[in-house]
């Protein structure tokens, strides 16, 4: 059987118990079966833990259908809800061949109808100690999708009505052949956004004689980020002011640097805003204390024009912290 699924994620999985199933790129568990023998929901940090069963050497190592199989025996039996990631803590870049990550996700029959996984989601890089970011799909595309106003949101059936199974599943992506992200030494972070679900960050190191053309100075040290919420509905072409603060370390920095995502329902090319932060510290502020670094986007004018009639979610990602989702629904 070929390593590679002919199964698109746009379509509604079959639930079928069948291991060779799991010799796949994108591999679906029985989640009908699963949920029968699960006794009670997991948290979503309790499938990070078990996805950590698998160690580094077997993340990075192992070749795709043994490391999807031993994904499906970690999570087998488990009843959630949510979008989850696995990446390895360092990569060596003259030693190891790629940087493989994990993403699991496991949702309701909801939410794959209303929130289809491979029209919307995408795996967001960054260089934390350095200049760059990346965003690449988690499922390649199948065709070119032309960007159109949303339909109306799919009804949900009668309170009375069966209750569809929905559908849990591993997919491992390689960010050096498939992500775009430069082989070049330093301090990256990672995570997976499905529209207004995101996944929990992982920090990765490369390492190894490639350094970067582009370090940036020592930054502020952040602490966290934050978004205000946004009025929405707005109509296009109107003013949409976001604000949002970061908390820094106190010191010699006088910007914080970061990214607005704007994630579009159903479309794999989410719009990426730059943000530079001023850090105005009050007079007296001992080095290292905490300070809180405001800002305040009009997010029209920043995308270089009106964002189009669609569903949206906003996130802000500054070193290894995330803020959002907040929902804005831009109308015509």
């Amino acid at each position: 059987m070929s390593s590679r699924s002919s199964r698109n994620p746009r379509r509604r999985p079959i639930a079928l118990a069948v291991v060779g199933l799991w010799y796949t790129g994108a591999c679906q568990a029985p989640a009908a079966e699963t949920r029968k023998e699960a006794s009670k929901m997991q948290t979503t940090q309790q499938i990070i833990e078990r996805l950590g069963q698998i160690d580094d050497a077997t993340l990075v190592g192992a070749d795709e259908p043994q490391l999807l199989q031993q994904a499906y025996r970690t999570l087998v039996f488990t009843e959630w809800e949510g979008l989850v990631l696995r990446a390895p803590a360092a990569v060596d870049l003259g030693r190891d061949p790629g940087l493989p990550i994990l993403a699991a996700w496991s949702h309701g029959a909801n939410r794959e109808r209303e929130v289809v996984l491979g029209d919307n989601a995408v795996v967001v890089v960054n260089r934390v100690d350095g200049k760059g970011r990346w965003v690449t799909p988690l499922f390649p595309p199948s065709i070119v999708k032309i960007p159109t106003p949303d339909p109306e949101p799919v009804p949900t059936p009668p309170a009375d009505a069966a209750t569809p199974a929905g559908s849990m599943g591993v997919k491992r992506l390689d960010l050096k052949s498939e992500g775009g992200i430069p082989w070049q030494a330093g301090r990256y972070a990672v995570r997976v956004i499905s529209f207004d679900w995101v996944s929990n960050t992982v920090p990765i190191v490369l390492t190894g004689p490639a350094a970067s053309p582009e370090p940036r100075a020592p930054g502020p040290g952040e602490l966290s980020v934050e978004l205000g919420p946004l009025a929405s509905p707005v109509a296009r072409g109107g003013p949409i002011p976001l604000r949002g603060s970061v908390r820094v370390l106190a010191g010699p920095a006088a910007l914080v640097n970061g990214f607005l995502v704007l994630v579009r329902h159903g479309i794999l090319s989410p719009t990426v805003l730059e943000l530079e932060i001023p850090i105005h510290a009050p007079a007296g502020t001992p080095p290292g204390a905490p300070v809180d670094a405001h800002f305040e986007y009009d997010l029209n004018s920043s995308a270089g024009g009106p964002l189009p009639a669609s569903r949206w979610q906003i996130y802000a990602i500054v070193g290894e912290h995330i803020a959002g989702p907040v929902a804005l629904n831009v109308t015509e």
